[in-house]
């Protein structure tokens, strides 16, 4: 069956997440602010941008 790619999560580990999120504010991309260990961005074209703690 060929069933074309329609979502892509790509998930960046870090162990200072706080830091994580500041450098990717700075090069524009709106981030909320965690409610966990865990904070999703939706991308264009349907994709997620993932953070995640090493914990």
């Amino acid at each position: 069956m060929n069933a074309p790619i329609h979502s892509v999560v790509v998930e960046i580990v870090a162990a200072d997440i706080s830091d994580s999120l500041a450098f990717y504010r700075l090069l524009g991309l709106a981030v909320p602010e965690p409610d966990g260990p865990h904070v999703e961005v939706s991308l264009p074209g349907g994709n997620t941008l993932a953070f995640d703690t090493e914990e």
